[in-house]
């Protein structure tokens, strides 16, 4: 065999042991791969499952956090969460409202729009998200997002009035007389805010002065409130001192106000940790003190005050008999309300909400009372200038007048809290405005006597809007402008309804479907012999439905005057109105009475006007007794027209009852990881927050219900069930016995 030969046959057999030994070596490094692939999986379950319970607890803590007002340790523990899983609708939408509640609004903005997004099953959000918009000056986007909000939630009043406020806000911009406005030296890099006049200085609340030591507060991330005193001096204000005596303590101490002789002071404190609610959130209470030897004693709570809800925010009348406060009790009509307390045979009476002319479904706050009685307040509800915007209240015959404060005093942010001197010229209130550290308060000269009508007018009882302008820094306010929407009682618009018939005298409304006014030009033909119209419908008040035959009446206050109509088959009504009158418009319920008395005031009004009211009786009012349509043919102005409606008491019951068993996020089941012991015929309907609710079968009586829910209860079903009253098929979300017992 050649040498050649030999070393070929030398290569195919190193070939050969090569090629066994590289396929012994892939099989091995094969079976590694499979053992690292099993080992990696492993670790990744393990990681994964690690993760999501990481991610679940610190969900569980930040809801902690949320759940105990403690918003900036919550937004942290979200946006981890949310560094982790960007589109977690339920940590976008916490945080979204975090930012909302410490008034963050540019975060809030970017925030409540994924919110909206990943939960479209709450509304509430759009509307929200439209109120960050405001606050950020965006009226046009604001308009959009407020108009959606309308169509998701076309009961709720909010969307159409904030539309109808972005859309005002150019009338914002005009020029005549002016408020200067400016910052006090007292304010601090924390929150100073709701002042009070006392003795010859200010009364105000303050977060300043955290120490190294000092617990935060969890909500803002300041020091505590207590109460401070300043006055003024020939150079700025005194350095603030804490009230002396035994009003302050560890907890919040807010709002105070004082009766004229400087000797009684309400005022609001946080309640202890064993005095908090069943939750574990701490709620709001009211005290009483009393001046004695140059220092605050005698600290007693108020008789109304409630483990269960928050009481604060006080307001005394001038005369001290009467005592206004905010609350979050049940049964109000927003998230907060504003309520009165009577100071009668030496003791306080229990609460009574001030209303549907002032309060809405959103929140009222920081009442203050003027000398000569008028009140202002603070909400969320009625439109305005965007955030928390102050209003002027006059009560005229029982009935509360509102209206807007108006721009430069309101701002896109949160302003609250004001006060006046008795001559009007001067005040305090509080704002987060841009160029404010926190809340800060800020003093407001008045230079022209228009002005004062603006803020307190006893002639007139409804005040017309400041319009504002800022020219070098300066703000000023143009008087002469019809004020923006205020309220569902009272709202003036700029445009008639669609299908006005009639220029003549005589108008009527032929509306198909009642929706608020869309923006036009007035037609100024139809307006020839009427200097003013009054619109309105008569709508159910649990369903939202026009009420068809309904007597109203006008009354014109000044004669004594009487004009009637009946609504028609969209509970629709209309009467012409005369120039500098004041009119009282109300539905006759069927004992004859006068029901949902309404204040209307033509001064300061432009000839052509439209005026609109919304009158929502509780109680369900009938046409005649043969149920037929009231007649709508004759007049519904200038002469009497005799009534063609009478009434009858209701023969069928508009209540029923349901036993609710719980309320859950998720079904409870086992593959969500917990039950609930429910019966079998129980039912689901959805919550206005997402949640789903899980309830019996409907009964026609409370009797029925209670005796459902004992024999659930004896047969071992949960004993944290509860009976729901419903009003015309519509849940009352509230409580049912109380509701009754005042119904």
């Amino acid at each position: 065999m050649s040498a050649h030969a030999v070393k070929r046959l030398n290569f195919c057999a190193l070939f050969k042991q090569n090629l066994f030994y590289g396929v012994k070596k892939k099989a091995q490094y094969f079976n590694l791969m499979k053992i690292t692939t099993s080992l990696f999986f492993m670790l990744f379950l393990l990681a994964a499952n690690c993760s999501n319970a990481f991610s679940q607890n610190l969900m569980k803590q930040a809801n902690e956090y949320f759940e105990r007002y403690e918003y900036t340790n919550a937004i942290d523990l979200y946006q981890q969460i949310l560094k982790k899983d960007k589109n977690n609708a339920e940590a976008l939408e916490k945080i979204a409202e975090c930012y909302r509640l410490t008034s963050n609004y540019h975060k809030a903005e970017s925030a409540y729009k994924k919110a909206a997004k990943y939960n479209p099953d709450q509304p509430i959000l759009q509307f929200r998200y439209g109120q960050a918009l405001m606050a950020n000056r965006k009226y046009e986007e604001a308009i959009a997002v407020f108009e959606k909000y309308s169509e998701l939630v076309p009961y709720d009043s909010r969307g159409w009035q904030f539309t109808q406020s972005c859309k005002s806000i150019k009338k914002l911009q005009l020029d005549s007389g002016q408020y200067n406005i400016t910052s006090l030296p007292i304010n601090s890099k924390g929150s100073d805010f709701s002042p009070s006049f006392f003795n010859d200085g200010l009364v105000f609340a303050s977060g300043r002065n955290l120490s190294a030591f000092e617990q935060k507060d969890g909500w803002t991330g300041e020091a505590f409130l207590d109460l401070y005193y300043t006055e003024p001096q020939a150079e700025g204000w005194t350095e603030p001192v804490v009230l002396p005596g035994k009003t302050n303590t560890p907890a919040h101490e807010g709002p105070a106000t004082f009766n004229k002789f400087g000797t009684l002071m309400y005022f609001t404190r946080s309640a202890t940790k064993g005095e908090s609610k069943k939750s574990g959130t701490v709620n709001l209470k009211l005290y009483q003190a009393k001046w004695v030897n140059g220092k605050w004693t005698d600290v007693d709570e108020l008789p109304f005050n409630s483990n269960d809800y928050s009481v604060g925010q006080p307001a005394l009348s001038p005369e001290g008999k009467t005592l206004y406060f905010t609350s979050d009790m049940p049964n109000g009509y927003g998230g907060k309300d504003l309520y009165k307390s009577e100071y009668i045979n030496g003791k306080w009476t229990a609460p009574q909400n001030l209303g549907r002319s002032i309060n809405t479904e959103g929140d009222e706050m920081f009442p203050t009372v003027q000398s000569d009685g008028t009140l202002y307040f603070s909400s969320d509800g009625l439109g305005g200038v965007g955030g928390l915007d102050i209003f002027v209240a006059v009560n005229k015959n029982g009935a509360w007048i509102v209206d807007n404060a108006g721009y430069p005093i309101n701002s896109s942010m949160d302003d609250f809290g004001l006060i006046l001197q008795p001559d009007k010229q001067k005040g305090y209130f509080s704002s987060n405005r841009p160029g404010s550290r926190k809340d800060d308060i800020y003093q407001v000269a008045i230079h022209t006597k228009k002005a004062e009508q603006i803020l307190s007018n006893q002639s007139n009882p409804q005040p017309v809007a400041p319009q504002p302008a800022v020219e070098n820094g300066s703000m000023k306010v143009n008087l002469n402008q019809p004020a923006l929407p205020s309220g569902k009682d009272n709202v003036y618009i700029e445009t008639p309804p669609p299908d006005l018939p009639d220029p003549a005298n005589n108008l009527q409304a032929n509306i198909p479907k009642w929706k608020p006014p869309v923006t036009t030009k007035p037609d100024t033909a139809a307006l020839q012999n009427a200097s003013y119209i009054l619109i309105g419908h008569v709508v159910d008040y649990a369903t939202n439905r026009p009420l068809n035959g309904i007597r109203v009446e006008l009354k014109n206050l000044i004669n004594n005057t009487i004009y009637r109509a009946n609504a028609d088959t969209q509970g629709a009504f209309q009467f012409n109105l005369e120039p500098e009158k004041h009119y009282e418009v109300y539905i006759i319920n069927d004992e004859g009475q006068p029901q949902e008395n309404k204040i209307i005031d033509t001064g300061n009004k432009e000839s052509g006007e439209y005026l609109q009211v919304l009158l929502t009786p509780k109680s369900k009012i009938l046409p005649d007794n043969q149920k037929n349509p009231a007649d709508t043919s004759g007049i519904y102005g200038n002469e009497e027209t005799p009534p063609t409606t009478t009434y009858i008491k209701k023969e069928v019951s508009p209540y029923s009852f349901k036993v609710q068993f719980g309320s859950f996020k998720k079904e409870p089941n086992k593959h969500t990881g917990f039950t609930i012991n429910m019966p079998p015929d129980s039912t689901t309907e959805p919550s206005p927050t997402g949640l789903t609710r899980y309830v019996s079968r409907s009964f026609d009586s409370l009797e029925e219900a209670e005796q459902y829910r004992a024999e659930l209860i004896s047969k071992g079903y949960t004993k944290e069930s509860f009976i729901v009253l419903y009003i015309n098929g519509i849940r009352h979300e509230g409580d049912a016995m109380k509701y009754l017992s005042e119904h």
